[in-house]
Formats: C-alpha cells, structure tokens, sequence
C-alpha cells in the first residue's frame, strides 16, 4: 500500500514537472518570437529610413513659434538644405519668432523660404497684406509656401473646393505677380487635387501620394531625420530630387537679400 501510495505521487509529480518545463518552453519560445519580432522590427524601419534618406536625400525644416530653438548653422552640419519659417497666419496674425529665425539663419549656408498659414475665413486681401507687411524684405531665395491645412471644424468633409480654389488662386496669382517667383502651395492629396493646374504654383504634397508639379513633400512624423539620419525633432520636409537636381533648382532662385 505504501507503495503504491508512493508510485502514485512520484507519477504526480513527474506530471507537474513536465508540466512545468512544457509551460516554461512555451514561455521561452513566445519570448524568443517576441524578441525577434522587435528586432526585425527596428531592422525593418532603419532599412526603410535608410531607403527613403537616399531617395529624399534633400531635407529642410519647417517652424514656427512653436518649434523648439533651432541652431541653424548645427542644422547645417547636419546636411540640411533649406528651411522654410512661418511668417504670417490668416488676415492679422504674426509668428513671434519670423524676425530672429530668419535673421539667425542667414549665416547657416541653408536656402530661405518664407510660409504663410492659410486662413478658411479671412479674406483673401487681408492674407496677402497680412504677409507682405510682415516679410518685408524678409523674402528669402526659394519660393513663398502657402500652407493650408485642416483647423477647428473645417475638414476634408466640409470644405468647398471650388471656393477654396477660387481664393487660393487669387492669392497666388496676386503673390506670383508682386514678387516674380512661383508660389509653393503645401497641402494634403484631396486638396491638391483640386488645386492642381493653377498658374504659377508648385506643390509640397504628401509623402507617396504626390506627382508633377510637386517639388517636395512633407515628411511624416516617423521620417523626420536629417539627411546624416539623425533625429530632428522638426517638422520636415524633402525635395524631389537629388542633391544636383536640388543644387539645379537652387541656382534659378534669387539670392536672400
């Protein structure tokens, strides 16, 4: 009876223990899968932001006054090429830091553009004063970006394009014939394709989902590395085009003054 009793546990227990070393293999197997698969993972999007920082191998920045302090002349370093800094908002905002970003990056080597933020509201006269008042001279060399993205309740949804289309021509035109240089329009694919066509214009469209007559794109917020593949923490956006094409496009551009 004893044992009996004792082949009974020692059968019990053998249970328990494969048990045990079956559960703590799985346990090992999940972990190994898990730990392959963050490691494919990290492989898998350093290949791809390596892929895409030699496709897009010109970069710039794009800020405003809530962008963190920029040392330009670092940025350069790190193989930026030009940066684009909000100067104007709809008919009566200013950007706090136009002035002293603008006047901090002139000795950086990088090309200047200047952006306005494209008001659904006001009217189109009091945006293009708006701009001109505050620029100045300010002009920088590569060409004035209109920006015009989604706010408060206007979306994709909502917005009329036919009316957007109408205003954002007339402000372009007006721009394109006070300055002499085409104006660069910043916007999302539904939007540009309502807007595309218009005289004068180039576009800065979304990653993978623009086409001729963009020049550049706008960056995601995963892709925003300087060209070396260090992490910017600014909003980015690229040329399309290589570095001669970009050194091509830069020469047709008038100097900063």
């Amino acid at each position: 009876m004893v044992t009996e009793t004792r082949i009974m546990r020692n059968r019990q227990w053998q249970r328990q223990r494969q048990k045990y070393w079956t559960v703590l293999g799985l346990l090992l197997a999940v972990g190994i899968m898990l730990v392959g698969l963050v490691g494919w993972r990290m492989v898998h999007q350093r290949e791809v932001r390596q892929a895409l920082l030699q496709k897009y191998p010109v970069r710039g920045l794009e800020l405003d006054q809530t962008s963190a302090y920029v040392d330009f002349n670092q940025a350069a370093r790190h193989g930026v090429k030009y940066v684009y800094l909000r100067a104007t908002q709809g008919g009566t905002l200013t950007d706090d830091d136009f002035s002293n970003n603008y006047e901090r990056s002139l000795g950086s080597g990088m090309q200047i553009g200047v952006y306005h933020q494209y008001s659904f509201t006001a009217k189109i006269r009091d945006q293009e004063q708006n701009l001109i008042k505050t620029i100045g001279k300010k002009r920088g060399s590569l060409p004035l970006m209109i920006n015009i993205a989604y706010y408060d309740n206007y979306t994709a949804a909502n917005v009329n394009r036919q009316e957007l289309r109408r205003r954002v021509e007339q402000l372009t035109q007006d721009l394109f014939h006070r300055y002499q240089r085409p104006v660069i329009i910043q916007t999302e694919a539904e939007n540009y394709r309502a807007l595309r066509g218009i005289a004068h214009t180039e576009f800065c469209g979304e990653l993978g989902k623009s086409s001729h007559p963009a020049h550049f794109v706008t960056l995601p917020d995963d892709q925003q590395y300087y060209p070396d593949g260090a992490a910017s923490g600014y909003r980015m956006t690229a040329f399309l085009g290589n570095k001669l094409q970009w050194k091509h496009y830069a020469q047709k551009l008038p100097q900063v003054e």
